[in-house]
């Protein structure tokens, strides 16, 4: 674990809780002990950083500024060095003084709750919400949703576009109703770790040198390499 990226630690983390969950109150469980030394590692690390941390000063802002709402899920920053915040009430993009909003009653979003934003280094803007892929480029805003045929986390949730990640060749990848998407600029293309459809996808990241990985629940973390997926961590 300590030779990953420490987003690829995370994902793991993420991925491997829901599995520890079920079997803590075994009393032998070897999850339980995995589960223990995980949490130790992060503590120890936490400590270890708060021993050199440095006092910075805060500025926050909220409604009152001008944030379209107050409770931010992801943040990004596009080229023109504007911030994007991403809301439950719209997503808001900020210049360092004042405050520009998109929202679904306003301007289209295709949901009001934003859970991802991504700028690509032409200032497009790639919105993620329950209700499927806003785009936005200054000449207002593009919806895309998954085909019909494809599976849905659920009636109400349907195209839940979770997170956005760009690979080191500039293509758009979705992390929607758990499962990894290909988007190229009209449509959705599921890109699959096996012959099974069923696999499901806890978490979509890439590093900073833009190599893409996706972690799969009970099987592990696997790198996303044009449509191939090579394994770099297994948990089986």
């Amino acid at each position: 674990i300590c030779n990953l990226p420490s987003d690829l630690i995370i994902a793991l983390i993420r991925l491997k809780s829901e599995e520890m969950f079920r079997s803590l109150y075994s009393y032998n469980s070897p999850d339980k002990l995995v589960f223990r030394l995980i949490l130790l590692a992060i503590i120890v690390l936490s400590n270890t950083q708060n021993v050199w941390a440095q006092r910075f000063n805060f500025t926050q802002y909220n409604i009152e500024h001008g944030l379209i709402q107050s409770q931010v899920r992801a943040l990004a920053q596009s080229p023109s060095r504007h911030l994007w915040f991403a809301t439950q009430g719209g997503i808001s993009r900020f210049d360092g003084s004042q405050f520009f909003s998109l929202t679904r009653a306003e301007n289209g979003l295709a949901n009001m709750s934003v859970s991802a934003v991504l700028a690509d280094k032409n200032g497009k803007i790639f919105i993620g919400t329950p209700g499927g892929l806003s785009v936005y480029q200054g000449d207002g805003v593009r919806n895309y949703k998954l085909p019909e045929d494809e599976p849905k986390a659920d009636k109400t949730h349907g195209n839940w576009v979770s997170n956005l990640v760009k690979d080191k060749s500039g293509r758009l990848l979705a992390h929607i109703n758990y499962k990894a998407y290909l988007f190229n600029g009209n449509n959705f293309r599921r890109l699959k770790s096996s012959k099974s459809a069923s696999d499901t996808v806890m978490a979509l990241t890439s590093d900073s040198a833009g190599n893409v990985y996706a972690a799969v629940y009970r099987k592990g973390i696997y790198q996303i390499i044009g449509d191939s997926w090579k394994l770099v961590n297994s948990f089986t």
